[in-house]
Parts: C-alpha cells; structure tokens; sequence
C-alpha cells in the first residue's frame, strides 16, 4: 500500500527538514520522513530535500526512475560532478522546485527541462512574523534585517554576500 508520498531528509533538525515538514503539514493524503538513502518506503510520491540526495538516492534506488519525484534545489554547490551531470539526473526527476528566476535559469542552461523547473519564491507569513512599526529606534536607526546562515568558511561567504551586507549598513548609518 505505501504512502502518497515520502520526504528525504537525511538530517533531523535540518533547516530543510523544517520545510518539509511545512509542506507535509499542508499535504493531502499519507506521509512519512524517511532519513535514509537507502530502503525508501513505498509511496506514490517522493519528495527530496536537496538534489544531492536525489542523486545518491536514484543511485541506491533505480525505481526512482519510474516514480514521481520532486526535488528541492536551493543552489548549486560546485563539486567532483559536472553540472551537466547533475543537469542529466535533475531531468529525470518529475518536477524541481527552486527559490529563484537566477537558479531556474541555470538548471534550464545545464539541461533540465523548462516545464519541470518551478520557482517558488520564500514569503514571509504576516501572522507570524510582523515587526512592531512602534519602536522608537525606527525613527532615527535604519533597520537591516539579514536572514541566513551564517559562517565564516569562504563557500558561504561568497555566496552570501557578508561583505556587501557590512557595506550597506555602514552607508545607511548616519
């Protein structure tokens, strides 16, 4: 019988386990989280954190080829497999679910099919979160807010962008 579908999730309390969870939460029919690689449960469905776990799953899976699979792709991180490798297996996947127009262009260039590539951009639920506009600091202090991880390593770094975030809040202080 099976699940309709499985999240991959190799670590718990990982950012993107959080949100897998929120689509599980939003999701009709069974689910289950599968932290594994290998044995995946049977679903009509499965849904992957990130595309390197896609790929070391189909891998382990070859099944998975002939199932639906979704895959979340945040970014490229340049490693020992070519991009148009990484383009090739991504093809294979029913549809890819990225965060911006810049990283559906790229997996596009690298050779995933258009119609397969997604943008969903990060939104911010107001009833969750909603700044006070009251604080008096907001009067006189330019307020920068700047979510991510942070890390000292030069992957993220670049990526990141820490730099341009220190200039900018140095231009915007009086």
């Amino acid at each position: 019988k099976g699940f309709d579908i499985a999240f991959v999730v190799l670590n718990k309390g990982w950012t993107l386990e959080r949100t897998c969870k929120e689509i599980a939460q939003r999701a009709r029919g069974t689910y289950t989280f599968h932290y594994r690689l290998s044995d995946l449960p049977v679903a009509k469905a499965y849904f992957f954190a990130h595309y390197r776990q896609f790929m070391s799953a189909l891998l382990r899976n070859p099944r998975l080829s002939q199932s639906r699979t979704y895959i979340h792709f945040t970014h490229y991180t340049a490693s020992n497999i070519p991009e148009k490798e990484v383009g090739r297996v991504l093809a294979l996947a029913t549809h890819v679910f990225v965060m911006n127009a810049r990283t559906r262009d790229f997996l596009i260039s690298i050779g995933v099919p258009s119609e397969r590539v997604s943008v969903v951009y990060i939104g911010v639920d107001p009833s969750l979160f909603s700044p006070p506009t009251n604080h008096p600091a907001q009067k006189h202090t330019p307020v920068v807010g700047f979510c991510t991880r942070y890390e000292s390593y030069a992957e993220y770094a670049g990526r990141k962008s820490y730099g341009r975030i220190i200039d900018l809040i140095h231009k915007l202080l009086p």
